[in-house]
This record gives C-alpha cells, sequence and structure tokens, in this order.
C-alpha cells in the first residue's frame, strides 16, 4: 500500500521522556502504531534521547544534550525552525503551546493540523499568571491562528476556537482502548484517584473528604496513582491530619493502572479548575467503574449527573463526601452507574469512533484540503 508522508510534531510538554515518566508511553505508541498503519510517520519532539528503534517510526530528537529544561524549550524551537526547511508532508501538530508554528508554516510551506485538547493558557495563567500568563495567551493564539484545522476533543474548547480564534474546528474525543480497560467482576473496597499530583487536582479536598467517610466506612481504602510537585505536601496531610488507609502507589505503567481502575469500587477526579477531555475519567467508565468527577469544564462534557457518573461542587469537602457515601451505602445507584458508564464508553470512546476517525479525517484532508 502506498502510504502518504505525515510529520508529527509533539509540544515541549509531550516528551516520550515525559510519557514514560508518567506511566502513559504505552498509549501514546498505540496511537502511533495505529498511524502508522495508514501514513508513512516522522515525529518530531524535544527528547534529547531518540526513539526511532523503540517506535519503529523516524524520531527526530534534539541533537544536543541539555540538562536545563527552559534552555531545551528554546533550542527545539530553533530546531523545529531550521527543520522546517526540509518538512516536504503535511504537519500533524499535537500541542498548542509551540509559538514557532507560524514560521514553521511559512517556511515548510505545508498544511498544520492542530490538535487542540486542553485550554493550556488558561492553566498557565492559574498556575503562574503574570508574563508567562500574559506569553501563554500570545503563543496560544499563534499556534491556533496558523493551523488550518483544529481538532479538538470537547465541545467547550470548539467553542474557545470558534469566539476566540475565529476558526472553525471538529470534535474528535480521546480514544480509550477498550480491550485493555475494560470492567472486572472481582471489585475491591477502595477509590481510586489517577493523574498528577497537582493542586489543580483538587486531591487534598479528596483527602478531607476520604477521612470523614473513612470513620464510617473504616473498610475502604484511598488509591492515589501518579506523580507531581504536590507529592510532598499530600503525604504530610495524610501524615499530620494521622488519616487511614491511604495508599501512594506512584506512577503506574497503563497496562497495570488499567487493573486498579477495574477492580475500584469508585474512581474519583476531583479537580478544581478545567479538564480538557479526561483520560482517565473516559478510561474508568470504560471498565465500570462507578465515577465521580467535579462540575468544570471537561468533566461535565463526559459525566451526565445521575446518569454516567455523579458531579460535585468543586472545591467542597462536602459535596464530594455525599457523593462518596452515596456510592458506598447505594449498591443499586452503583451498579447502574457502573453499566451506564461502560455502555457511554463503548459507544462514545472506543478507537473506531476516535482514532480511526481522526485518521480519516486526517487522510481526507491531505487529499483534498
Amino acid at each position: 500500500m502506498n502510504r502518504k508522508k505525515l510529520i508529527l510534531i509533539f509540544d515541549t510538554a509531550a516528551s516520550i521522556q515525559e510519557f514514560k515518566k508518567s506511566g502513559f508511553f504505552s498509549r501514546q505508541k498505540n496511537m502511533l502504531e495505529e498511524y502508522k498503519k495508514h501514513f508513512d510517520l516522522e515525529l518530531y519532539t524535544s527528547d534529547i534521547k531518540n526513539y526511532s528503534m523503540e517506535l519503529n517510526i523516524k524520531h527526530h530528537n534534539l541533537p544536543v544534550r541539555l540538562s536545563s529544561y527552559g534552555l531545551r524549550h528554546i533550542v527545539y524551537y530553533i530546531y523545529l525552525i531550521l527543520s522546517s526547511f526540509k518538512m516536504n508532508a503535511p504537519i500533524r501538530v499535537f500541542g498548542v503551546s509551540l509559538p514557532v508554528l507560524p514560521l514553521i508554516k511559512i517556511i515548510s510551506g505545508q498544511k498544520i493540523i492542530l490538535n487542540y485538547e486542553y485550554d493550556w493558557a488558561r492553566g498557565v495563567r492559574k498556575d503562574y499568571g503574570g508574563f508567562k500568563g500574559l506569553i501563554s495567551n500570545i503563543v496560544q493564539r499563534l499556534s491556533i491562528s496558523s493551523s488550518d484545522k483544529v481538532v479538538c476533543t470537547a465541545a467547550w474548547l470548539q467553542e474557545i476556537v470558534k469566539k476566540r480564534y475565529r476558526k472553525d474546528a471538529i470534535i474528535i474525543p480521546n480514544f480509550v482502548d477498550t480491550g485493555l480497560f475494560k470492567p472486572s467482576e472481582n471489585k475491591k473496597n477502595y477509590i481510586l484517584y489517577a493523574g498528577r499530583l497537582h493542586w489543580s487536582k483538587g486531591i487534598s479536598i479528596l483527602l478531607q473528604a476520604f477521612a470523614r467517610f473513612h470513620k464510617l466506612h473504616p473498610e475502604m481504602s484511598l488509591l492515589i496513582c501518579g506523580n507531581g510537585d504536590q507529592k510532598s505536601e499530600l503525604e504530610n496531610i495524610v501524615k499530620e491530619e494521622k488519616i487511614k488507609n491511604v495508599i501512594f502507589k506512584g506512577t503506574i505503567e497503563h497496562d497495570v493502572l488499567a487493573n486498579l481502575v477495574a477492580r475500584a469500587k469508585i474512581f474519583v477526579l476531583p479537580t478544581l479548575t478545567m479538564e480538557g477531555h479526561p483520560k482517565s475519567l473516559i478510561e474508568a467508565m470504560a471498565c465500570g467503574t462507578a465515577c465521580i468527577a467535579t462540575d468544570i469544564p471537561g468533566n461535565r462534557d463526559v459525566i451526565i449527573h445521575n446518569e454516567t457518573g455523579l458531579l460535585v461542587t468543586p472545591r467542597s469537602v462536602n459535596s464530594l463526601y455525599e457523593a462518596l457515601t452515596a456510592l458506598s451505602s447505594d449498591e443499586v445507584l452503583r451498579k447502574k452507574l457502573e453499566k451506564s458508564a461502560y455502555l457511554f464508553a463503548q459507544q462514545n470512546y472506543g478507537i473506531e469512533k476516535t482514532l480511526l476517525k481522526e485518521i480519516e479525517i486526517v487522510q481526507g484532508f491531505i487529499s483534498h484540503g
């Protein structure tokens, strides 16, 4: 089969090294494997190591080894500009934090298809504010404005692209490997969180709610999977508040995580600000695990309250506590949510409905523009 060439560019937040560190490498590899069936791929990332052999595609990593994270950003931008002179195929960009994208487009003369998975600029403003917040707005605008087609993972992101940047966009949700994330009959007495350990994820709220909940349900545990800059702070909260049955699992490989999610009685995503199209939440739904999530952009695109899960008030310990209590004391409700979540994920987030649709759109765009 004569496959057309496609160039993939990951932004600086999406290096292979970071995917390996966070346990999501296998998910990204699956995505690349599917793309590889249809295109002759070349991949650019900000990694200092080359992964061509491991990925079985042509991988362009940084030509110099740098320990400074900030300097690596700058060198990566320069490297992409210089490399754009030889980019001779349409470009698929993952992420909106590439300020040099307009230059890449001008120099290469290629069409650009951009993935907009979450409001990166808004996240930077909330995390850092000030100059970084201002720059993030400019960078995101440059990235989106220079693209020929924008692919969003959720309706609320599509609205941002249309209203803020006045560009058309299509919606293709994130995919779930339903062969890996699938239900288990062997449910265990634990609540699960999986994701970054960062203040915006609301894990401290979850700990406070679980502390109250555990007094009435001492048989239950809380498993926290993931890593991040808030880990020490969260461990100190558990120690100082003497919260029992909290287990920090650290970074978990994707296949191991799938097993933990499937056996959990409850999955919680207590994010305070926003999600894009939360992968961990749709993976829990695909496992037929009852889900609780905060009522914020992203989560409410996935969870229909009292149908596919429970939505709770962000930053409210009491709201989260009441939801945990409801799912623990009402088995009929929990079973109903498990079944509905599973069916919803199967119908909407399988590879056929998402990743293959995305590939079909990319093929059509390359052929017809």
